[in-house]
């Protein structure tokens, strides 16, 4: 009888020694909360890129549809300008912009819309989370911007 409680004992002592399960719950949660963290991040980042990109489209379309006119080349090049100086004031790279006027209809009283078009801006992640969703090192983001032409009698 006494051998069997010897054996018993250290088999209870180890159930009830629990020092090294923080640990290992730690390293199993870890790599999960650090994931989501990350993509939250990223997100982030991405729709901050999203909003201002939509604001110098916006910005572009703005400033064309106040232009004498804006079917000229000239004005449409001003209008390019005008849009990579915006998202240079965010800290983004070179954009590629397309100004769009309904082209023969610049004529008096005729209804004109400005629309610049941003087309694949590269969005590059920080962490790795996107990579393993979509399988692309980096998303590219499209935005566009209109208003109607202010026609106006000044040379």
């Amino acid at each position: 009888m006494r051998r069997h409680l010897s054996f018993r004992l250290p088999i209870r002592r180890l159930t009830r020694d629990s020092r090294g399960t923080a640990v290992v719950e730690f390293a199993i949660v870890f790599p999960v909360l650090a994931m989501l963290l990350f993509g939250v991040i990223d997100f982030g980042r991405a729709y901050f890129l999203r909003t201002n990109l939509v604001s110098a489209a916006r910005e572009g379309a703005r400033a064309g549809a106040a232009m004498t006119n804006p079917c000229l080349a000239a004005s449409k090049t001003a209008i390019q300008a005008r849009v990579q100086q915006y998202v240079t004031y965010f800290g983004g790279g070179a954009v590629a912009s397309t100004v769009d006027t309904n082209t023969g209809s610049c004529a008096p009283n005729a209804v004109t819309t400005v629309k610049v078009i941003i087309r694949n801006y590269a969005f590059v992640p920080v962490t790795p989370v996107f990579r393993l969703i979509n399988h692309a090192a980096a998303l590219t983001i499209s935005d566009s911007a209109s208003y109607r032409w202010e026609q106006s009698d000044l040379p």
